[in-house]
């Protein structure tokens, strides 16, 4: 038919790849037999979304080089939802405040709330000692 990867996933294909869906937007889609009723199911995610959860699973297993270029790679692919962009720049500043980069750390938190005027952290997150203050003092500024 139409694509030839969707094709592929109607012959059996069981897994994952990237692809245009109908609308025109770059997903990653999945594929998954499931015998005993007799069909696949199939999972479509925006390749943005994609990149932004797996940027912050690598952020969560402290893999901070790898989780900084995912996290980058999320906002530059068009992140749609403002709170998505905020929460990708929010991860970001984690990661430079945490490897002693308090100017990248406080124009990540800026550029969260540029994205998300309503961005704020968790009460957990806000009591960090490292980037606490630095978000309280960019917040307090605008």
């Amino acid at each position: 038919g139409v694509s030839p990867l969707i094709d592929r996933f109607i012959r059996g294909y069981e897994g994952s790849a990237v692809l245009m869906n109908p609308l025109g937007e770059q997903v990653l889609a999945s594929a998954k037999n499931i015998p005993a009723a007799g069909w696949y199911a199939v999972a479509a995610l925006p390749t943005a979304e994609a990149r932004l959860k797996s940027g912050i699973a690598q952020y969560e297993e402290g893999n901070y080089a790898l989780a900084q270029r995912t996290l980058q790679g999320s906002l530059a692919e068009g992140l749609v939802s403002r709170t998505d962009q905020a929460r990708a720049y929010k991860y970001l500043a984690f990661i430079y405040c945490v490897t002693d980069r308090i100017t990248q750390c406080r124009q990540e938190f800026s550029n969260a709330l540029s994205a998300d005027p309503k961005f704020t952290l968790t009460t957990a997150e806000a009591g960090h000692p490292t980037w606490g203050p630095v978000f309280r003092s960019v917040s307090n500024r605008r």
